[in-house]
């Protein structure tokens, strides 16, 4: 049964047998391909299925039958008794792994992670010439073709990887990278949906992630550092539901030495007044710019402050660049903008609209974030550290598709919190909506952006802004995620006067 698979979902087949086994004949590499898959896909439904037999893991509710149920559950989002709504057929779930693990080889690791890696590649290179105190920035090229990061970056990312071969640091950080993608899903997963979730399903999900969301696919490819940032705002949203602020202020941090892509995580510590994050991020960017500033340099520092962190304010109307502010500024270009990698020019339009939506995204933040909440509320924490991820990917000059590789974050908050007590309160027209516009802003982030721009770069004259259809799902992710949030609001306001009203009742 499990050899079905193999042969239904090979996507690319020959070629990338062809080119993974560097054997001269294609018919050769294909036949030895699709045997070892097989042999690969009957192993997992033979190991899931002795894994998920009845007992081997009933004390964590992964295995059939009433046991799987029995034991209360630890999910934050719903603490009653019962089964578990995961809890399927062991066939059936060795099948799905057989079938999602076959798909996700060929559609992502096969495909996406023999690549050269070429923005690491040239980043490593950055930090060789920084070696040899040379400017590290590439300056006499195209600003948005040089390197663009600070110098700290360069200094404490990518110069030891510079000191190893070529082959041997870009196995290394792809390795690194795909699995800080995997643990830190692992970790949002586990701490939304607790032991509820069986590892198996887990797994399927985090494949099929991998083989449909065009951010993931994106960054494996270009060897860029997003997988690391979502593993340290995931770790910082773990440590702010424990109420440890001083770490998640350290990850904050770090996060933003790979590069700026939480930018309004920082902004809401401060109007949130979480002094204590405050101060950990203080100490920790502070710290690792000491560190890394001999090798750094001053001079470098003052060339990147006065020279580039203007031109990066600006901003692009590259086709990549699915930022609002790149839209803007294409309501006033021609359809060739998509193609100029330079720093935007002046645009009265394009200013006006970006001083609104910042102003919106500032009034957004205050009006849902800026409130007493529990310890216990970890959806309603969930809610608020997605809403930041998702306004600073909507609101930056730049934000590349690869940049919302941790916009999975908010994906997986969303669904958790279909399971919590006041998704059923909320009118079922506002739950088909906010689910509808999520899976929309998911599907609009997992196109591939290079087959669309084929497809319809031939009408970009005549409709420019067609080539904008991609940038439509930050704003609609930035939608579900503000409505959830306020029926969440709603919900605790409501059962919190009707709290207040039986005390009243019940007092003398």
């Amino acid at each position: 049964m499990a050899a079905i698979f193999p042969l239904a979902s090979l996507t690319v087949s020959g070629d990338v047998a062809h080119r993974l086994l560097n054997l001269p004949h294609e018919g050769v590499a294909f036949t030895g391909y699709l045997t070892g898959i097989s042999l690969f896909v009957h192993g997992s439904v033979l190991l899931g299925a002795y894994l998920t037999r009845d007992g081997q893991w009933a004390s964590i509710g992964i295995a059939d039958g009433e046991g799987a149920g029995a034991k209360q559950s630890t999910d934050i989002v719903d603490g009653t008794d019962g089964p578990s709504p995961w809890m399927i057929s062991s066939l059936v779930r060795g099948i799905l792994l057989a079938v999602t693990a076959t798909v996700g080889t060929n559609q992502a690791l096969f495909k996406y992670i023999t690549a050269r890696q070429g923005e690491f590649a040239t980043h490593r290179y950055a930090a060789i010439r920084l070696l040899r105190g040379d400017d590290p920035f590439d300056s006499m090229r195209e600003v948005w073709q040089q390197i663009n990061v600070p110098p700290v970056t360069i200094a404490l990312v990518y110069t030891p990887w510079a000191l190893l071969p070529i082959d041997v640091a870009q196995a290394g950080w792809g390795i690194l990278h795909i699995s800080a993608i995997i643990g830190a899903t692992v970790l949002v997963a586990r701490t939304f949906f607790g032991s509820r979730i069986p590892l198996d399903l887990l797994a399927v999900m985090i494949v099929l992630i991998f083989s449909v969301y065009e951010p993931w696919r994106d960054t494996i490819w270009l060897g860029q550092p997003n997988g690391f940032i979502y593993l340290f705002l995931s770790i910082g949203l773990v440590m702010a539901m424990r109420n440890r602020w001083f770490l998640a202020g350290v990850c904050i941090a770090v996060s933003l030495v790979f590069k700026p892509v939480a930018s309004w995580v920082a902004l809401y510590v401060i109007l949130t007044r979480r002094w204590s994050a405050m101060v950990g991020g203080a100490v920790a960017g502070i710290g690792m710019i000491v560190i890394t500033l001999p090798l750094a340099g001053v001079n470098w520092w003052w060339v990147w402050i006065t020279r580039k962190m203007g031109d990066l304010a600006l901003g692009n109307a590259l086709h990549s660049n699915i930022s609002l502010q790149a839209v803007h500024a294409r309501l006033s270009l021609v359809s060739h903008a998509y193609y100029d990698a330079n720093a935007l020019p002046s645009l009265p339009l394009s200013g006006v609209l970006n001083g609104l939506m910042l102003a919106t995204a500032f009034m957004l933040v205050l009006a849902l974030t800026r409130r007493s909440r529990p310890v216990s509320d970890g959806i309603g924490m969930g809610l608020e550290w997605s809403l930041v991820i998702a306004l600073s990917l909507t609101t930056s000059p730049l934000s590349w598709v690869h940049y919302s590789t941790v916009g999975i974050v908010a994906f997986l908050v969303l669904l958790a919190s279909t399971r919590a007590p006041d998704w059923s309160w909320s009118p079922r027209g506002v739950r088909v909506a906010i689910g509808t516009v999520s899976l929309v802003a998911f599907a609009l982030l997992s196109m591939d952006e290079e087959l669309f721009l084929v497809r319809t770069a031939y009408w970009w004259e005549t409709w420019p802004m067609l080539g904008s259809i991609p940038a439509a799902s930050l704003p609609l992710l930035v939608m579900a995620i503000s409505l959830r949030l306020w029926l969440h609001n709603s919900w605790l306001d409501a059962r919190s006067a009707q709290d207040g009203g039986q005390k009243a009742v019940i007092s003398p």
